[in-house]
């Protein structure tokens, strides 16, 4: 008895997803902090070179600008790659996916933590940057229990209602 079982593409994707969560967060995470440290401080040394007008006094400025950007949606990429025709790989398909969904957590948080050194005479010294990572951290995880919470919580009253 031969049997041919046949999943569908968004289950495919969603399975693709999960498993490969952990690739998807080193990439969301590690990408992201890279792209607003690098872009961050590129506009920082091109505000000292006088090309832009920033306060080159302290590069938190910068760094705000690079927490903004650094979110990137690869919208048009993924609207290639899912295009049936092409016959994309799923799991490419499902990483960069997973990680233009994250990254976006990502940017918001860093730039909540970069804020609140916005505007302070003190500016943000080195013996706070351990606080800030604590903080980024903590954040960053405290939003996904409360994501998973939230799923879990829909996903209960979906299973137990009657809804026509």
């Amino acid at each position: 008895m031969n049997v041919t079982l046949t999943v569908s593409l968004p289950h495919l994707l969603a399975r693709q997803f999960f498993r490969n969560i952990g690739t998807i967060v080193a990439y969301a995470v590690l990408g992201t902090l890279v792209s607003t440290f690098i872009v961050g401080y590129l506009v920082f040394v091109i505000g000292k070179l006088g090309w832009i007008d920033i306060d080159t006094s302290d590069p938190i400025e910068a760094l705000l600008f690079g927490a903004l950007i650094s979110a990137v949606d690869p919208v048009a990429t993924l609207s290639i790659m899912g295009n049936p025709e092409l016959h994309c790989d799923p799991l490419l398909y499902s990483l960069v996916f997973g990680e233009s969904v994250l990254n976006d957590a990502v940017a918001i948080v860093l730039f909540r933590v970069f804020y609140q050194y916005y505007g302070k005479p003190e500016g943000m010294s080195s013996h706070q940057i351990p606080a800030a990572m604590l903080q980024f951290t903590t954040v960053s995880l405290g939003s996904v229990v409360v994501g998973i919470g939230i799923a879990l919580l829909c996903s209960f009253l979906f299973k137990n209602s009657n809804l026509k």
